[in-house]
């Protein structure tokens, strides 16, 4: 279960959940920031125009803050939480390295702030593996599943 707007993580205070059912998981959804992961696609007439906005060092600060407001939440509540969906629209022309390091950045403050995960989409407008050419996106991929050592 979810909070409004689409799951987003700023609703988690209003969200009411009965007291009496511990077997509740709550999920968020992680698409910030959404000037980066969102632009130039055509459904958001906030970004359909936009090209070319980096990810910085900021953006991936505002990530872990926002992270650290989930798990306090999460607390305070005693509830586990799943994050539910993150990528970065693919057919924007955003470079991929830039789409892999915050998909990386994402998974890694997940799991650092001990939520599972889960990558929107497999195959379409945030790709993690190319049907047509029967072959995942290794970028992406190394992302969210990195090499052991």
């Amino acid at each position: 279960m979810g909070p409004t707007r689409w799951n987003n993580l700023e609703e988690l205070p209003g969200l009411e959940l009965p007291k009496s059912d511990r077997n509740i998981l709550v999920t968020f959804h992680s698409y910030e920031p959404f000037r980066f992961t969102h632009q130039g696609a055509p459904w958001s007439s906030e970004t359909a125009e936009l090209k070319d906005v980096p990810f910085t060092a900021a953006d991936e600060a505002r990530i872990k803050a926002d992270y650290d407001k989930v798990g306090a939440w999460s607390r305070a509540n005693d509830r586990p939480v799943l994050m539910g969906e993150f990528g970065a629209y693919e057919k924007s022309g955003t470079p991929i390295e830039a789409r892999a390091r915050y998909t990386a950045t994402v998974r890694r403050e997940a799991e650092a702030h001990g939520f599972p995960w889960a990558y929107w989409q497999f195959d379409s407008d945030f790709i993690l593996y190319d049907i047509d050419k029967g072959r995942w996106v290794e970028p992406i991929r190394k992302a969210l599943i990195p090499e052991q050592r």
